[in-house]
């Protein structure tokens, strides 16, 4: 996802430089965004916000219209743009940690910093490495390698939440459905946060914990 900050999405392609099938929806920046490598840049017309932005672009990856592939794609790799240590070898532990468990409907690598502790690295508290995926409750939407049968049938990000919280709500509603999370603690990626979320106008609704908190509350009907 970008919008405006064309120094960011760069830094991620720069990452992914070798890898195919490369999409940056743009979600209505002023100008549209032109890459510095290879990547296929879709537009969206006018800036929807993260959550509409995300539905839309996996809307678009994920049915028969596809824009680079005649079939739709098994697993997206959502990719936030202020995160580093992204790597072809995370992607093929992520898709391998996918296949191997057919009731995943995401995973994700450890995110250095987090506060949360279901994303804490391996050797975080353990002295060690653990070479396999550990099952959460609930991940963060940074770097995801989403399942599109999954994605599909939970029904996107509730659209009705302004931002932060949306992950929280999907997963509830993918696990009252029986799907599963998984974090691999062995790899970490470092997460700058708020990299573009910082600088927008209107960030109050976008990064409000206490409205997040609120809503999911009575959305759940829980006191917190």
């Amino acid at each position: 996802m970008h919008y405006e900050y064309e120094d960011l999405t760069n830094q991620v392609l720069a990452q992914l430089s070798g890898l195919s099938d490369l999409f940056v929806f743009d979600d209505g920046s002023s100008h549209l965004f032109e890459p510095a490598s290879k990547a296929t840049v879709i537009a969206i017309p006018e800036n929807r916000g993260y959550v509409k932005a995300v539905n839309e672009a996996l809307r678009v990856l994920g049915n028969l219209h596809t824009v680079c592939a005649s079939d739709p794609y098994d697993a997206v790799w959502t990719l936030n743009n202020d995160v580093e240590g992204l790597t072809g070898e995370l992607l093929e532990a992520l898709s391998q940690a996918l296949e191997k468990n057919k009731h995943l409907a995401a995973v994700s690598p450890a995110i250095a910093g987090n506060g949360h502790h279901e994303m804490r690295p391996g050797n975080e508290f353990r002295g060690r490495i653990d070479p396999k995926a550990r099952r959460e409750s609930f991940i963060d939407w940074v770097c995801p390698l989403v399942r599109m049968s999954a994605w599909l049938d939970v029904g996107g990000f509730d659209e009705s939440l302004p931002g932060y919280g949306v992950d929280v709500d999907f997963c509830k509603r993918a696990r009252d459905r029986e799907w599963r999370f998984a974090v691999l603690p062995q790899f970490t990626i470092q997460h700058e946060g708020r990299g573009t979320v910082k600088h927008l106008p209107d960030k109050a609704d976008h990064a409000n914990i206490g409205l997040m908190n609120k809503l999911l509350c009575a959305k759940w009907g829980v006191r917190r």
